[in-house]
C-alpha cells in the first residue's frame, strides 16, 4: 500500500523537503529553516512554476535519489562555500564523498570545476574544521556606554578591523567601504556574545547584525543632530534606531508580515542572529558552534531591579527590539524613561531607564548571563572597550549641592559622569582579572558634547602616528590582543 503514495517534487531541487521557493507552489507553507537550506538551489534566473512540479511515487524515491544525489550535494556544497565555513559533520561528509569520487574519477565530481583559489579555500576550511576546537570557550565583545563618547569605541573598532583585515587598502579608495564590510564580517564572526549598554548597546546591536560600522560612525560624528537632552528634539536618535532596525530585518524570510521597529521582537532578533538554528534533526553537529547572543543592560524602575535583556533567553523574547535599544539609552536628564511590555500592551507596562545606573561596564552582566544560561562550565575571553573615565577634582570647601553637581559650567556633565564611573569601578572590582581597553579623560564633558568627535579625531590621529605603542592584532581565536595605555 505504501508504494501507492505520491507527492509533488520540483525537478530543480530533486528533494522532498522542498525549499521555500518551491513551497510557494504547494498548499501548505514551509518552515523558514527548511527554506533557507535549499535557497542556493535556485539562481535568480531560475524559473519556478507549477509546470516543473511532478508527482513522484514513494516506491521510486530510492532510484530517483540515486540519480540526482550529485546535483543535490552540489547545491549543498555551493551553500557551504558561500558561508566559507564547514559547520558540522554532515556538511563534511558531502565534501568527503565528492573527494572520494573525484579520486576514483567515476563519475566526475563537481569538485573538478573548482578554480585553484576555490580549491585552496576549501582546503583551509577543512583544516580549520578538523583542528580541535575548544568548545568550552565563549568569546565576548563588550561596549561601554557614554553618549557621544562611544565615538571612542567606534574608532578603536575601526582601527582593529583596518589593521587586521585591510592593511593595504587606502580609505580614500571608492572600494574601501565595501572591503571594510567584509573585514567587519570577519571581525564580528569571532564573537559569540555582544554586550552593551546605553549607546554602546546600539553599537553592539549593529555589530551583531552586521550593520556597517562606518555608517554608525557618521551618526556619532554628527552627534549634535542625535544626542540632545530632553526636549522637542530629544527623540531624533529614536528615529535613527527605527530605521536601522527596519534595514536589518528587511531581508528576513517572513512573508506573513514585514518586520520593523514596530513589531520585531527579541525572538525575531534571535532567529536573525542564528539563521541555522532549528534545521532538521538529521543534520547533527558533532562540532558544536555557540549561539550568537546580544545582551543589553537596563534598569527597571517599576520593580527596582536590573534587567539584562538576552536574545537567547525565552523569557525576554516578547520584548520589541526597538524598545530595548531605546530603554538602554534612557540616560537620566538626557532621554525620558521608556515604557515597555512583552508581546501586546495590556495596561501593565513597566518603566525602564539606562542600565548604566547599575553597570556602565556590560562585561559584568555578560559574564553573569553566560554563567546563568549555559548549562556547562565555560571559559570566556572578553574584549572590553571603554569610553573613558574622568577623576573629578573637587574641593571639600566647594559649595556643593546644585551649583557644584548640576550647574558647574567648568565641569559639565559632572553628576552623570561620576555616577556612571562609580558603577564602572564596581565592575572592575568584581571582574578584576579581565583586562579593559579604556582611557583617562583630561576634562569632564557632557554625554552630548558635539565637540567631542572632532577633538578625539585629532588626539587619535596623533596617537596612531606618533606613539610607539600600537594596537596589536587580535588573534584568530578571538582572544583580546590590545596593548594600549591611556591617551
Amino acid at each position: 500500500m505504501i508504494d501507492s503514495v505520491s507527492w509533488k517534487q520540483y525537478d530543480k531541487c530533486k528533494s522532498f523537503d522542498l525549499c521555500r521557493k518551491c513551497g510557494k507552489l504547494t498548499e501548505n507553507p514551509l518552515e523558514y529553516d527548511t527554506g533557507s537550506k535549499h535557497k542556493s538551489f535556485h539562481p535568480n534566473d531560475d524559473p519556478v512554476s507549477s509546470k516543473n512540479m511532478s508527482l513522484v511515487m514513494v516506491g521510486n524515491t530510492d532510484k530517483e535519489l540515486d540519480n540526482n544525489i550529485d546535483t543535490i550535494n552540489e547545491g549543498y556544497f555551493r551553500m557551504i562555500m558561500k558561508r566559507e565555513e564547514i559547520q558540522n559533520d554532515w556538511q563534511m561528509s558531502i565534501i568527503m564523498d565528492a573527494l572520494h569520487r573525484e579520486k576514483k574519477s567515476s563519475p566526475p565530481s563537481f569538485l573538478s570545476l573548482l578554480s585553484s583559489d576555490e580549491r585552496s579555500k576549501l582546503n583551509s576550511m577543512m583544516i580549520e574544521y578538523n583542528v580541535p576546537k575548544d568548545e568550552n570557550t565563549v568569546r565576548v565583545l563588550s561596549l561601554d556606554g557614554g553618549g557621544v563618547r562611544d565615538y571612542m569605541s567606534i574608532k578603536v573598532l575601526e582601527q582593529l578591523i583596518k589593521d587586521n583585515y585591510l592593511p593595504n587598502i587606502n580609505p580614500k579608495y571608492k572600494e574601501y567601504k565595501e572591503e571594510f564590510k567584509n573585514g567587519q564580517h570577519k571581525f564580528t564572526k569571532q564573537f559569540d556574545y555582544f554586550a552593551g549598554k546605553s549607546t554602546g548597546g546600539l553599537i553592539a546591536f549593529c555589530l551583531a547584525t552586521e550593520y556597517p560600522l562606518l555608517e554608525i560612525k557618521e551618526i556619532y560624528a554628527k552627534s549634535s543632530d542625535y544626542f540632545k537632552k530632553i526636549g522637542h528634539l530629544g527623540c531624533s536618535i529614536h528615529d535613527t534606531i527605527d530605521n536601522i532596525i527596519k534595514e536589518r530585518f528587511k531581508n528576513t524570510l517572513n512573508e506573513e508580515v514585514t518586520l520593523t521597529a514596530e513589531n520585531a521582537t527579541l525572538h525575531d532578533l534571535h532567529k536573525l542572529l542564528n539563521p541555522n538554528e532549528g534545521t532538521t534533526t538529521t543534520i547533527t553537529a558533532i562540532h558544536n558552534t555557540n549561539k550568537k547572543v546580544l545582551i543589553i543592560n537596563a534598569y527597571n524602575i517599576t520593580t527596582s531591579c536590573i534587567t539584562a535583556f538576552n536574545t537567547s533567553c525565552k523569557e525576554h523574547w516578547g520584548y520589541l527590539v526597538g524598545d530595548v535599544l531605546k530603554v538602554t539609552m534612557a540616560a537620566p536628564t538626557y532621554f525620558r524613561p521608556w515604557h515597555m511590555c512583552q508581546w501586546e500592551k495590556k495596561g501593565d507596562d513597566q518603566v525602564f531607564i539606562d542600565g548604566g545606573v547599575f553597570a556602565n561596564d556590560p562585561e559584568l552582566t555578560a559574564t553573569w548571563s553566560i554563567r546563568m544560561h549555559l548549562a556547562r562550565l565555560v571559559n570566556y575571553r572578553i574584549l572590553s572597550i571603554g569610553t573613558g573615565c574622568y577623576s573629578p577634582q573637587l574641593d571639600s570647601n566647594s559649595w556643593g549641592g546644585y551649583w557644584t553637581w548640576i550647574a558647574n559650567l567648568f565641569k559639565p556633565g559632572l553628576l552623570v559622569n561620576t555616577l556612571m564611573d562609580a558603577t564602572g569601578s564596581l565592575t572592575e572590582t568584581v571582574v578584576n582579572d579581565l583586562a579593559k581597553f579604556n582611557y583617562k579623560l583630561k576634562i569632564s564633558m557632557e554625554l552630548d558634547d558635539p565637540k567631542f568627535p572632532a577633538m578625539f579625531d585629532d588626539e587619535w590621529e596623533k596617537f596612531v602616528n606618533s606613539s610607539a605603542k600600537k594596537l596589536t592584532n587580535i588573534s584568530e581565536d578571538g582572544s583580546r590582543g590590545l596593548s594600549i595605555d591611556k591617551l
